[in-house]
């Protein structure tokens, strides 16, 4: 081979690199949003897809033009990568994006601000499920910053609290599905990453035992919401026309559900959501209450026989057996009649009797 097929061999290899090069670097520019102005010295971290995510492999301040680069071995074409925009104290994240899709990629930033009046819900989806052992609660809340800024939330000793949700006394089983949901207290329930201008979703579960359940979903508006659209099963559940405006039977997801929609909800009011005990949960709790009481008069009769007590008195404990018996009668006779506010107070005295009965015995 001639010295200038070595040189012209060499120059094009060169070349080929150069534009390898070229094609494998990510550049692109941080937006204030709000003024449209270009920033200068922030953070931009790029971050490489891997089996365990996104992994932050470089980190870059923009320079005077806002502009910012990312080029080197660990990028080729179609490789998947992210970049995050620190900001304010607040991390402005773009979607994953693949190098050489795209020629400049722009990330918008915006100011923070702890005033949540620009805060709006447009839509509230809560889904009440009766189940033999309470209620299944499941909220996809649909969060409407309006303002110009990014909502920060508040500051604690114990972290930063942005969006809150009250949710009903004796709930557990808490369940995030879209953006992390953490409890702060018993009833209160939060999230911690920030909301930029626009529009974001979270999602959540949660159940509440039908033991302690009142027979009453108290749901409190915290943000002014557009539309709480409820999501009822069974589909038989029928509720007052005049606070709840039916959209008759849907089905969803496989599932069929009785569809109730409420507007223009404003801070501090609660929505009452009555929610009688169906059949399967009242009879759940019936013969819950059956086997624990004759469990407790089998202990007794068996402790009698062995100390000889006489079983016939007026006041023997046979007597007072025939009487519990008697009221269980009669509490089957109010569940069959669907009288659901007195079960809770029933259940109690019955229990109370069951232990006097007890003691008496022992």
């Amino acid at each position: 081979m001639s010295s200038i097929a070595r040189i012209w061999q060499v120059a094009s290899a060169l070349l080929l690199s150069a534009v390898a090069l070229a094609a494998d670097t990510v550049s692109g520019y941080v937006l204030d949003a709000e003024k449209d102005a270009r920033l200068a010295d922030v953070e931009v971290a790029f971050l490489v897809a891997g089996e365990a995510g996104l992994a932050e492999i470089a980190r870059h301040n923009t320079d005077a033009e806002g502009a910012f680069s990312f080029s080197g071995p660990f990028l080729s074409a179609g490789t998947s990568f992210g970049l995050i925009a620190h900001y304010g104290e607040l991390e402005y994240a773009t979607d994953v994006l693949e190098v050489g899709g795209q020629d400049q990629v722009t990330i918008e930033v915006f100011d923070g601000t702890g005033d949540d009046r620009q805060i709006r819900i447009d839509g509230h989806n809560l889904f009440l499920a009766l189940t033999e052992t309470g209620v299944d609660v499941a909220q996809l809340v649909h969060i409407d910053n309006q303002g110009a800024s990014t909502y920060m939330g508040q500051a604690t000793n114990d972290g930063r609290r942005v969006f809150q949700l009250q949710v009903p006394e004796g709930n557990f089983a808490l369940q995030g599905h879209s953006g992390q949901v953490l409890r702060g207290s018993p009833t209160r329930l939060f999230t911690e990453k920030p909301l930029p201008p626009g529009r974001s979703q979270i999602a959540f579960k949660i159940q509440l035992s039908g033991d302690d359940f009142g027979g009453v979903y108290e749901h409190e508006i915290l943000y002014p919401t557009g539309r709480l659209e409820l999501f009822l099963q069974p589909t038989s559940i029928d509720l007052p026309a005049a606070l709840f405006q039916d959209q008759g039977t849907i089905q969803l997801h496989d599932q069929r559900y009785r569809h109730y929609r409420v507007v223009d909800l404003s801070p501090g009011r609660t929505v009452s959501i009555p929610l009688p005990l169906s059949r399967p949960l009242r009879w759940a709790l019936k013969w819950g209450m059956l086997v624990f009481v004759l469990a407790a008069l089998a202990a007794a009769s068996s402790m009698t026989k062995s100390t000889g007590a006489v079983a016939h008195q007026p006041n023997s404990p046979h007597a007072e057996r025939q009487l519990l018996i008697t009221q269980l009668a009669q509490i089957d006779d109010h569940l069959a009649a669907g009288e659901d506010k007195a079960l809770r107070r029933q259940r109690g005295e019955l229990k109370k009797r069951v232990a006097r009965l007890y003691r008496h015995l022992v």
